[in-house]
């Protein structure tokens, strides 16, 4: 009797502590997906629509509390991305835009006809070795002119240019400004001379190897700040504003830097509000965080200071030593599950997969489709078994 008393006991302090330690992982994901939603809008603010999906997508990942919020938010900025827009854009184009405004990089737009000889010669002309190197710099969407949803658009162009013969190609900035504009059949020799020239009025270097080599490192800066580690990718970002670029990549790398900045000083006054509260469980895993994103920041080094404020206080170092406790606990689950589990179907796997399917919903009525579809591919990957991932798979079907 007493053995099973003392094992009832055992049983008993087990439970207690696995549901403390499952609260303390859900606030956790509070703490990150709130941090992301900050992450979103300040990227927003400064135009940077395409990391702020990026943010938005994972808090709700990472706090399906907060799909309602991200999904809302993500709305807003499908309506601010599409405001001033200067021309009335069908999807492909407009999913080239986003892209361009991302990478820094000119839109060609090349409008022909299937049944046109000199639009069949310019396209050949373009299967030229010798341009390779600048087309991969250029992002190029083949239109036909006599589309029904290309109309808008042609009208537009014809009211700015003169467009006489085919096939026209147009050049435009990230930000929808034409560059410069021909029209009729391109031998490869001027198709080189207008790349060179728009290439270097948009991305500043002449250099295709540094051009590559720019691209690849804000690729990888771009990861690592869609992921939240907003301390390497400021030091990457930083790196890549010393390769000597100049103009309108130069200036989308610093507006990102200083948006990184503005993320980290916005959780650090959230958490310092929380400590001058003495409202330990919100700042401190806060604090936590932004030490181990911002870490080699300014950020992480005021974060630091404030957690040794936190230690001086009996109720603020026991706060201090049961967050680093789940905080250390959740790296080390995270580092030993084997990427290739497969994903078993349980309650929270069925809310996760429910944000990331509102998500992709929400791009779709953003007129998204890209978006969706990548949303829709992560949550069939991640969460097979649910409902969710079945219906996002008869969603895929009928996008195709």
């Amino acid at each position: 009797m007493r053995l099973s008393c003392r094992r009832y006991a055992i049983l008993t302090l087990a439970a207690v502590c696995g549901s403390a330690l499952a609260q303390d992982a859900h606030r956790l994901r509070e703490h990150r997906g709130e941090m992301a939603l900050t992450q979103a809008r300040v990227l927003s603010k400064h135009g940077l629509h395409r990391r702020a999906l990026a943010a938005l997508t994972h808090a709700a990942r990472d706090c399906p509390a907060l799909a309602s919020q991200s999904v809302a938010l993500a709305f807003e900025l499908g309506r601010s991305s599409r405001q001033g827009k200067s021309i009335s854009m069908p999807e492909p184009v407009s999913a080239a835009f986003e892209r361009a405004r991302d990478t820094g990089q000119p839109v060609m737009l090349f409008l022909a006809r299937p049944t046109c000889g000199l639009c069949r010669f310019t396209q050949q002309n373009l299967k030229d070795p010798k341009l390779a190197s600048s087309l991969r710099h250029i992002i190029k969407v083949d239109l036909r002119i006599d589309a029904q949803e290309n109309r808008p658009l042609l009208n537009q162009l014809s009211a700015k240019k003169s467009m006489r013969m085919l096939p026209f190609i147009f050049y435009l900035s990230p930000e929808e400004e034409i560059i410069d504009y021909t029209s009729g059949g391109q031998e490869a020799a001027q198709l080189a001379a207008k790349f060179k020239s728009v290439l270097t009025q948009t991305l500043g270097a002449t250099d295709s190897k540094l051009r590559d080599r720019f691209a690849k490192e804000v690729e990888k800066a771009h990861a690592l700040v869609d992921n939240g580690k907003c301390g390497d990718a400021m030091k990457a970002y930083q790196a890549v504003g010393k390769l000597g670029i100049v103009g309108e990549p130069a200036k989308k790398v610093q507006k990102i830097i200083q948006a990184i900045e503005l993320i980290g000083q916005a959780h650090l006054t959230h958490c310092q509000n929380a400590l001058r509260a003495s409202a330990y469980d919100k700042c401190v895993p806060g604090l936590l965080i932004l030490e181990s994103d911002f870490a080699g920041t300014r950020i992480a080094g005021r974060a630091k200071a404030e957690l040794e404020r936190v230690k001086a206080a009996p109720k603020g170092k026991e706060a201090l030593e049961r967050w680093t406790g789940a905080v250390a606990g959740k790296a080390a689950a995270s580092a030993s599950e084997p990427e290739s589990a497969p994903p078993v179907s349980n309650p929270v796997s069925e809310r996760q997969a429910s944000s990331m399917l509102s998500m992709a919903k929400a791009f779709l009525t953003n007129k998204r489709a890209d978006l969706a579809r990548k949303h829709l591919g992560q949550l069939i990957a991640k969460y097979p078994n649910t409902k969710a991932a079945r219906e996002a798979t008869s969603i895929v079907k009928s996008l195709k």
